[in-house]
């Protein structure tokens, strides 16, 4: 198996679809400290045990954005917002960013 981009010869199926993914602009997985991103799994795990100085045997620490899109809460809020805040795509924003921005800016939900 081969790659039309590159010529990477792939061992398998999965191999080469994650080898692919490469070259999309998409990063699918995000440490949970920071905005670092990457295409691999593994990419964020090294990334946290060389910035952040944790050691993970696990995923725990990787956020898998498709995985966290299927389970988004798109309900609709309404919000007291401040003219002065400027609005940001909540669609390329982890939910707890936003909430920390809202917070921030002591802009509290209506429920």
């Amino acid at each position: 198996l081969i790659c039309h981009t590159c010529g990477y010869i792939a061992k398998n199926n999965r191999d080469l679809a994650e080898h692919t993914g490469e070259h999309m602009s998409e990063r699918r997985f995000k440490c949970f400290m920071c905005e670092h991103d990457s295409h691999k799994k593994r990419g964020v795990r090294v990334h946290i045990k060389s910035v952040h100085n944790i050691n993970m045997d696990d995923d725990t620490g990787v956020i898998d954005r498709k995985e966290q899109r299927s389970n988004l809460d798109l309900r609709p809020r309404l919000v007291n917002i401040d003219p002065k805040v400027s609005l940001v795509n909540p669609f390329k924003q982890s939910a707890t960013y936003l909430r920390q921005l809202l917070l921030k800016h002591d802009i509290r939900e209506l429920d």
